[in-house]
């Protein structure tokens, strides 16, 4: 009968519940707002100053948020991307204006395009207060000043006879370089006119038919400045990344796809991360430009939906994205924060990465 009876929990026992409760409480609290804090509340800029690790050069950069683009329930679809100071530009497919964001990828403005309308934007390069817009379907380089109003053009190679049809663009210390679709080439265009050197507008170089090692590009795709005054072509055809000289002299295949893989790149970008093997090298042999002390080369691939990253010489390292990306094109690395923007045109949203 006694053990039908039921016992009163004894004081002390009582006593040590309430802390335990209490324990348990703030445990689970602090996991939601330590989980809650990192990924999903506050803004962008918060989540990447939470993410203070930072990744070594043979790892992986770390995934923070996926950001969509679009107003008014229409979903616009990123291609390309360009930075001046701490602004972000963002082209869209088949949208004759160009978005600005600030570094929290908040919208600071919209920059509608006088004249463009008709046009295909596929390449941006900013200086300043001018914008340098490749107008694919126009078969032009178009000049604007920030607030979109149109300044000139650039159209025809110095025959007068030969139209640009240029696809991307890169700007380094005064030259613009543009990759010619219809004439499988490379431009070196003058925008910093310097006196008894070179005037505004001046073509300073073209690269010529099998300089790449073949009977020329099939499609270049992207061009990118390396820090050492290198230059790198995709050719999206070809599967193949080529070497130039700043002279425009073909230096080589940086990287090109082994049968039977397949390899579509497009957007390429560099980080500051060089490899230590590399590093190391550096210490026993001459290296006056530095080659073997330049950081990693992302390369955006269209075929496997991912980013493939090299070290400076072309060898692979890692790939990363093939989990989340659609169909990507263009790449943004900000070496300051570290941070990596992809523009994922399938899905509408740009991929942040931190490395």
């Amino acid at each position: 009968m006694d053990d039908l009876i039921p016992r009163r929990p004894r004081p002390a026992l009582r006593m040590l519940k309430a802390p335990v409760v209490l324990l348990a409480t703030g445990v689970v609290l602090a996991v939601v707002l330590f989980f809650g804090t990192r990924y999903y509340w506050g803004s962008v800029a918060d989540r990447v100053m939470l993410e203070a690790d930072t990744t070594r050069f043979d790892e992986a950069p770390v995934f923070i948020t996926s950001i969509p683009l679009g107003r008014d329930g229409q979903v616009y679809r990123p291609y390309c991307l360009a930075e001046s100071g701490d602004s972000l530009f963002v082209v869209y497919a088949e949208q004759p204006f160009i978005d600005v964001y600030d570094r929290d990828f908040q919208r600071l403005s919209s920059i509608h395009l006088e004249g463009l309308e008709g046009g295909l934007i596929s390449a941006l390069a900013v200086d300043n207060n001018t914008l340098y817009v490749a107008d694919l379907r126009g078969k032009e380089i178009r000049v604007h000043r920030r607030g979109g109003e149109f300044i000139e053009s650039y159209k025809w190679l110095p025959d007068a006879a030969t139209r640009i049809v240029p696809h991307a663009l890169a700007l380094r210390d005064g030259i613009l370089y543009v990759t010619d679709v219809a004439n499988r080439r490379l431009h070196a265009i003058s925008i910093s006119p310097i006196p008894g050197l070179r005037e505004q507008g001046e073509l300073l170089f073209s690269t010529t038919p099998g300089s790449s090692g073949k009977a020329g590009f099939e499609y270049p795709s992207c061009v990118a400045v390396t820090p050492d005054g290198r230059m790198l072509i995709s050719d999206l055809s070809a599967g193949a990344v080529y070497v130039f000289g700043c002279d425009g002299r073909f230096g080589g295949t940086f990287i090109s796809a082994a049968p039977p893989a397949k390899f579509a790149p497009a957007g390429i970008a560099f980080d500051n991360l060089p490899s230590p093997s590399l590093l190391e090298q550096s210490k026993k042999s001459f290296d006056p430009s530095g080659l073997l002390q330049q950081g990693r080369v992302h390369i955006v691939d269209r075929s496997s939906r991912s980013v493939r990253v090299f070290d400076a010489t072309g060898k692979a390292v890692l790939s990363y994205g093939a989990d989340r990306l659609g169909i990507p094109n263009g790449i943004l690395i900000h070496v300051a924060r570290r941070l990596i923007i992809i523009a994922d045109t399938q899905q509408g949203c740009l991929f942040v990465y931190k490395y």
